[in-house]
């Protein structure tokens, strides 16, 4: 995942990345490694940012909160043409981030390509329309809905 996520990034012509995820992907050094590794920067995420990611993502967690305005507002202050936000979570892949804040979702990077490997075509894009909600504590299933990129909608558990 992380270096498919890289080789898009460097595919875009992007030389900087910002990555958004848990302490420990961030302090595991694996993006740096990678994106070292194909001529791509780091913008290093500030002490306090890094806490504030890690606020949101147990947000989501315990509450099921997906108000992303504080998030949003922490890209608009690292993501430029220049530099690309890297979202490396699943809790923050569940946020509705504005299409023009420079970012790549490393999970949607990680599906199409696995699509891709399987030898299938990536036919539809899908895109999360109805925020999930937990169905039920014990089982902590998760209901949504999707939406394809014609407008047809799947309601979906996990």
């Amino acid at each position: 995942m992380i270096s498919e996520t890289i080789l898009e990034v460097k595919k875009r012509g992007i030389k900087e990345i910002a990555v958004f995820g848990t302490l420990g992907t961030l302090n595991s050094g694996v993006y740096e490694k990678y994106a070292g590794e194909n001529g791509i920067l780091v913008k290093e995420v500030s002490a306090k940012d890094k806490q504030v990611v890690m606020d949101i993502i147990y947000n989501i967690k315990e509450t099921n909160n997906l108000d992303g305005s504080r998030f949003v507002d922490m890209l608009k202050r690292y993501c430029n043409p220049q530099t690309i936000g890297i979202i490396a979570c699943t809790e923050l892949s569940l946020l509705d981030i504005p299409e023009d804040i420079n970012t790549i979702d490393a999970l949607n990077v990680l599906v199409k390509r696995s699509i891709e490997l399987s030898g299938a075509k990536v036919k539809v894009s899908l895109t999360f329309f109805i925020s999930p909600h937990i169905v039920s504590k014990q089982s902590k299933a998760i209901s949504f809905s999707l939406k394809t990129c014609d407008g047809v909608y799947y309601p979906c558990i996990i």
